[in-house]
């Protein structure tokens, strides 16, 4: 709840900074469900399985270890260019919501393994079995970003305040 409530904060600061510019941002063209250029329909629910194959075990998302989480990044990868590249063959209501849900979890968990692919070491609810220490030298949040390609940005108040912005 709280990391909803903050998010929440901090779009809705975020839209109030832009103002008048806010009509002139471009967005990702809505899409229905899916249609491979196969012809065939993708299978929603398959999709989202294969997702939550890769987030939710314990072996996968708890005992971390970087080859594990390059392999989930793989088939995150893998699921995220699946959807993309799809094209929409409904505009029903629901079935455009179901293509965001989907489309809003796998980016999340690319966000998210990138993100722990990154901090090489543990610390509170991120734990890492090749670096089981916590590293002094690491006290700086990891800030992801990008859609098709995902960037790191290191950020925290220290580096800040010396004027470092990694």
């Amino acid at each position: 709840m709280t990391s909803g409530r903050i998010s929440g904060k901090a779009a809705a600061l975020y839209t109030h900074s832009i103002g008048e510019f806010g009509n002139k941002r471009i967005f990702f063209e809505e899409r229905g469900c899916f249609e491979p250029s196969t012809g065939k329909s993708l299978d929603a629910i398959g999709i989202t399985r294969a997702l939550q194959n890769e987030v939710i075990p314990f072996e996968k998302n708890l005992f971390r270890t970087e080859e594990k989480l390059q392999n989930s990044m793989r088939i995150l990868d893998e699921l995220w260019r699946e959807v993309h590249n799809s094209s929409p063959i409904s505009q029903d209501p629901r079935a455009i919501v179901r293509t965001r849900e989907i489309t809003s979890m796998i980016a999340t968990a690319r966000w998210m393994y990138t993100s722990a692919l990154n901090r090489k070491e543990t610390r509170g609810m991120h734990k890492r079995d090749d670096y089981p220490t916590e590293n002094k030298n690491m006290q700086y949040r990891l800030i992801a970003n990008g859609i098709e390609d995902i960037h790191i940005r290191l950020s925290s108040n220290r580096l800040e305040e010396k004027g470092i912005l990694l």
